[in-house]
């Protein structure tokens, strides 16, 4: 931990850096990049936390994303059995939704933990680059046009959206929420047009639209295609919502 964020401490004692620890052994260990015994001969991580911030339980719950984000901020080294530096990249999570379920301490921050270690793990294996979904999109057998409107409202319906930076929750009465990794909250709306198009709009700015294909070997996987430049968005799709 750096000494920047030795002193947040004080100020940010939800923080948990035993828990971190092993929110992240345990999500490498899943991804079977963890030894189970010491070797002095296979590569090391070092990880440096360097930005805290949690909001008080009352400000979260009250305010919602108006109070500001929480987020925890590090950098991640990767050394091989010599001490020669094989990686170096910063890792950032935030979490800014509010309400009685998305402001409780222990949702909070058990996000701001496992998004952390989930985005530790995509840069060491290069997923962060290169998702399952997108190595995929190259077979085009593997994707199938989405053109019924009511599996496109379904799609959006209390649902999270999980792509490579950004998580968006979407409920039923065309209210959403956009929290990319950096940067502020982004509320929005959406709505489904004729047969095959989401469109979504933040404030004042025009509509953007979107066609949508899913996977026919995952099920939870999709990508958006842009109407305007043809830019593929490739994402997961959970059950549920936070409150916002």
């Amino acid at each position: 931990m750096s000494k920047n964020a030795q002193t947040q401490l004080s100020e940010n004692v939800k923080f948990d850096q035993e828990k971190l620890l092993l929110t992240i052994k345990r999500t490498l260990d899943a991804k079977g990049l963890l030894a189970r015994t010491p070797d002095a001969d296979l590569p090391t991580i070092e990880i440096v936390v360097d930005d805290i911030r949690v909001r008080s339980n009352f400000s979260a719950v009250m305010f919602g994303f108006m109070a500001g984000d929480d987020h925890v901020n590090g950098e991640v080294i990767a050394r091989d059995k010599m001490g020669k530096e094989l990686q170096r990249f910063q890792v950032s999570a935030s979490y800014a939704l509010g309400g009685l379920a998305g402001g409780q301490d222990d949702a909070r921050m058990n996000w701001l933990y496992e998004t952390f270690a989930q985005e530790t793990v995509n840069e060491l294996t290069g997923a962060a680059t290169e998702p399952s979904a997108q190595a995929s999109a190259q077979r085009s057998a593997d994707w199938v046009d989405i053109k019924d409107p009511n599996e496109l409202r379904a799609l959006y319906t209390n649902k999270t959206f999980r792509g490579d930076g950004w998580v968006g929750h979407f409920r039923a009465d065309g209210k959403g929420i956009l929290l990319p990794r950096r940067g502020d909250p982004r509320p929005r709306t959406w709505e489904v047009k004729g047969n095959d198009l989401v469109c979504a709009t933040e404030g004042r700015e025009p509509a953007k639209c979107y066609r949508y294909q899913r996977s026919t070997k995952e099920r939870n996987e999709f990508v958006a295609i842009s109407v305007t430049s043809g830019d593929r968005l490739f994402f997961t799709v959970e059950d549920g919502v936070p409150k916002f």
